[in-house]
This record gives structure tokens, C-alpha cells and sequence, in this order.
């Protein structure tokens, strides 16, 4: 039922409040590069030391000198010393500084957002995460109102930890963040996934060599990291990044910072509150953002995909929508989605998508992400050519397979939103959005017991997705399980107070 989503507010959304203007940001400015770097290793209540995250980070906070930035790196920090640690980084910044924050060690995610666990954590329930945990919402929040030009956040954390196996069943790795305008998230892995000690050091190794190749762009760089491990790994690892960063800042010594416009820089959805937030809403699918792999482009897939930005269909196909979101009209003059309709901050996103792929029609996570935002705001046929775009470029994503499913659905187009969930799940057997997805088509197709089967699958995974437990309550209702399904919606509403309306806006009660 949940359809992957990039910039919604079911998504970690981290404010930014970043210069956008040349007044703002000067090439003296620009020049000033501030690095925090951060590896703890050893935790009070793991049993032996983490191997890794010391020399990485000193390993990094080296390439990052030889890069001309000034560098703290700290190792195995309290909460109190990393709260210090922190504190001292801010103070460093001035409105635009080129800034950085590595984490090697431990991180949990809570209600989806990720917190870096300091070493003297004493985590038995999820609540301890929170208040335990050092929120990187917040960090990234208290760096954005030093005004940097840019910021760079790098989580080497999504661990097997001895914390969560005393509350969950598994480790659930790091949620999706969505960059802000000016900066860029990295996961070593990527979201909900876990890294493999199998390849130990493959992520740092990597980003410290393709550092050291003077002007290239930052983006770039991480995104040439993400391929180089996911080739290595054979696939076992994905680096997975967020950026809305300027493509001309780089890691070389003559970087300069451009100024901002809304198209080279992504517009921010409408900020989360830094701790704790809940961010699931009535009618929005869940978020789990995309990896990097995505957007580098098969060698057989066309020049130039089959969805232009000059030709939309018509907003009356849209009429399968079930959400009650207001649909967009199609502007016949420009032949794009009229901004009237849809919400300001996610048209000024989307313009900006328009125009990167202006420049490259061949980038199949611009068309991903543009698909979102369309879905995000009940435009289903434009989401649906935007996620045919990206699997032409990209026929093995199995996000954008998901994502394609669930819009399909809404539009009651069930026996090919089916296919689309199937092939989503060969991809990437045990996906429990994919899981999710495909019960909520077989609900609206009445295939009561074959819901509850993808949604028993999906909550095997994440055991506290309030979208699955009410899907299979609805479909142990429908089977005459009465006890169990009241049981489900009552768990699920518990977690999610909207889930009801939700599937109401599905048609599905």
C-alpha cells in the first residue's frame, strides 16, 4: 500500500536554511572547509569492540586535510563528550563554510528518524533510542542555521547492534533522509539495509580514493563511491545518497561555490521537527528513498525515454484517483502540469527536476524523484510516466517497480500494479514495501487470503508498520477472522492514529 517516496513527509525531511543569493555566500566564504569526523568503536554494552570505525575515521579525516579541510576527528565519544564535540563544531561555522560530518559506530532509527549512538548508551526499549541517541535530524538542523553553503552528512552505521535485538526482532538498519537545499546525505548502506562485515572498510577505502581526485563534484563523488562498492560487493552492498547540492562545489583545492536558483537547487518539503517526530499522514505512502544505483544508466537503455517534459496526458485519466487529493490540470501552453494544483514547494522541486533532465534525458533518478512528487500530489498517470522512464533506464530498481505498483493501483489499473509488485519482489525478494504494496492490490482485487499472506511477509520484516497490520486486520474481517482482524486495526491505529482514513481514500474500509 506504501509507495516509496523521496520527498514526502513520511520521509526523515532535514531542514536546511542554506544562503540563496551571491550576497550570502562569497568565493572566500565557499573556500572555508570545516570537518567533523567521529568513530566509536567501543560501547559500554556490546561484548567487543567495533573493528572499523576508528580507522576509518582516521583514516578519512586525512583525505579530508589533504582536501584543505579544517578536521576534528574525535573517537569513541560519550553522549555528554559528543554533545562538547559538536558544540565546537558549530562554533567553527560561518556562513558559508563547506562543511562535513562523518559517523562511524552504532545508529538506530525511531519513528524514522536516525539517531548516532554514543558509547555510553544504555538502549533496552525504543523509547532510550530518543533519549539516548544523538538525533542527526537535529545536528543537521542546529549546522543549518550557521548558513554553510554546504553540508555533508556521511553515516557509516547501519550496524547489527546490541541494542535493537531487545526490542525488535532485527536490526532495521537507517531510515531514508531527504536532503535540504545545499546538502547532501550519504549512507554506507543503504536504507532499512545493514552493512556486512564482509566488506569491512570497502565503503571508506572508496570514498577516500575518489576524494583525492581534485575537482571532480562533490556529487560525483559519491556517487562514483556508491557504484565502485556496489560493483565490489557484487550488489551485497549500496551505497545510497541524497543531493541538493550545487554540482560545481568539489572536494578540489579551487572549489567555489555557485549561487543557488531554483534549478540547481532541490526545494525542501515542508521541514520536520528534529526529535521524535512522527512523520506519517493521513493519504501519504511510506518513504523509503532510492539508492544511488539508480541513477547510473544501463549501457542498452535508450537516448532519449519515451517521456518528454513537454508532453503530459490528460488530468481527466487521473479520475482513478481514490486519495481525494486535488488532481493538477495540464497547462496547454507549456504542456506540463499546471503549478495552481500542486503544492508550491513540491512545483518549485518539480521545476527543478524539469530542468536537470532538460540537460540529461537520460537520468533515471530525476525521472524517479519526479515521479514522486506527481504521486505525492494525486497526479498518478504523470507518476506512472515518470517511474516508466526510470525502468527503461533502470529495468533492475526495484523501488521504482514498487513505486509504478502502488500508482497503478490507485488508478485501478490492478492486474498490471500486480505485475509491477511481482517484479518488484523477484528483484528484491522480502522487499516489505514491495510486500505492502502488493496486499493493498490484492485487497482492492478481493483476494482476501493472498493480502494476508503479503502482509504476514511485510510485518516479518517490520514488525511495526501500521500499514500492514491494518491491511491484514481488513483482510481477516473479510475472512471471518474477527478477533484477529480487530486485534490488527487496533495494533495499527495504536501506531498510526490515520490509518483508517488512509485506506478509506483507498476505497478500502
Amino acid at each position: 500500500m506504501r509507495l516509496v517516496f523521496i520527498l514526502l513527509a513520511s520521509l526523515i525531511i532535514v531542514p536546511g536554511n542554506w544562503p540563496a543569493n551571491a550576497e550570502q555566500t562569497t568565493a572566500a566564504d565557499a573556500q572555508t572547509r570545516i570537518a567533523l569526523v567521529i568513530g566509536n568503536a567501543n560501547y559500554q554494552d556490546a561484548d567487543t569492540p567495533l573493528k572499523d570505525p576508528v580507522g576509518d575515521a582516521r583514516a578519512l579525516g586525512s583525505a579530508l586535510e589533504r582536501a584543505g579541510f579544517d578536521v576534528d576527528v574525535a573517537e569513541d565519544l560519550t553522549k555528554d563528550a559528543m554533545r562538547r564535540t559538536l558544540d565546537r563544531f558549530y562554533d567553527k561555522v560561518k556562513p558559508g563554510a563547506m562543511t562535513l560530518i562523518f559517523f562511524s559506530g552504532y545508529g538506530i532509527q525511531s519513528n524514522r528518524q536516525n539517531y548516532l549512538i554514543p558509547t555510553d548508551a544504555h538502549i533496552w526499549t525504543e523509547s532510550d533510542v530518543r533519549r539516548d541517541g544523538m538525533s542527526i535530524a537535529a545536528i543537521l538542523s542546529e549546522l543549518g542555521n550557521r548558513q554553510p553553503s554546504a553540508a555533508i552528512a556521511v553515516l557509516e552505521a547501519a550496524r547489527r547492534n546490541p541494542f535493537e535485538r531487545r526490542y525488535r526482532l532485527t536490526s532495521a538498519g537507517l531510515a531514508a533522509i531527504t536532503a535540504a537545499p545545499g546538502t547532501l546525505i550519504a549512507h554506507a548502506a543503504a536504507p532499512n539495509a545493514l552493512l556486512d562485515d564482509t566488506n569491512r572498510g570497502l565503503f571508506v577505502g572508496e570514498l577516500i580514493k575518489q576524494i583525492g581526485k581534485a575537482d571532480s563534484p562533490v556529487q560525483d563523488v559519491f556517487n562514483r563511491t556508491s557504484l565502485a562498492v556496489s560493483q565490489a560487493s557484487q550488489g551485497g552492498q549500496i551505497p545510497w545518497v541524497s543531493s541538493a547540492l550545487d554540482e560545481q562545489i568539489s572536494f578540489g583545492e579551487k572549489s567555489t561555490t555557485a549561487p543557488a536558483t531554483s534549478q540547481s537547487k532541490m526545494a525542501a518539503v515542508e521541514p520536520a521537527k528534529p526529535e521524535e517526530q512522527q512523520t506519517t499522514e493521513p493519504s501519504r505512502p511510506q518513504a523509503s528513498e532510492q539508492s544511488v544505483s539508480s541513477q547510473n544508466t544501463p549501457s542498452n537503455s535508450p537516448a532519449n525515454p519515451q517521456v518528454a517534459n513537454t508532453t503530459a496526458p490528460s488530468a481527466a485519466s487521473d479520475a482513478g484517483n481514490k486519495s481525494g487529493a486535488v488532481l493538477a490540470r495540464i497547462d496547454p501552453d507549456q504542456g506540463r502540469v499546471s503549478s495552481t494544483a500542486i503544492n508550491p514547494t513540491d512545483d518549485a522541486a518539480i521545476k527543478a527536476l524539469d530542468a536537470k533532465l532538460v540537460q540529461n534525458p537520460n537520468d533515471a533518478n530525476a525521472f524517479y524523484r519526479r515521479g514522486q512528487l506527481y504521486a505525492k500530489n494525486g497526479v498518478f498517470t504523470r507518476a506512472a510516466d515518470d517511474f516508466d522512464a526510470a525502468i527503461r533506464l533502470n529495468p533492475k530498481d526495484p523501488e521504482a517497480f514498487n513505486n509504478r505498483c502502488w500508482v497503478r493501483a490507485m488508478v485501478a489499473d490492478l492486474k498490471t500494479a500486480l505485475s509491477d509488485c511481482d517484479e518488484a519482489l523477484r528483484l528484491r525478494p522480502g522487499f516489505a514495501d514491495a510486500l505492502d504494496s502488493r496486499g493493498l492490490v490484492h485487497l482492492k482485487l478481493s483476494m482476501s487470503q493472498s493480502a494476508i499472506t503479503d502482509y504476514d511477509a511485510a510485518l516479518k520484516v517490520k514488525p511495526n508498520q501500521a500499514s500492514s497490520l491494518y491491511g491484514r486486520g481488513i483482510g481477516k474481517l473479510r475472512i471471518g477472522k474477527a478477533a484477529e482482524g480487530n486485534a490488527d486495526i487496533a495494533a495499527a491505529k495504536a501506531i498510526d492514529s490515520g490509518i483508517a482514513d488512509e485506506f478509506a481514500s483507498y476505497g478500502i474500509r
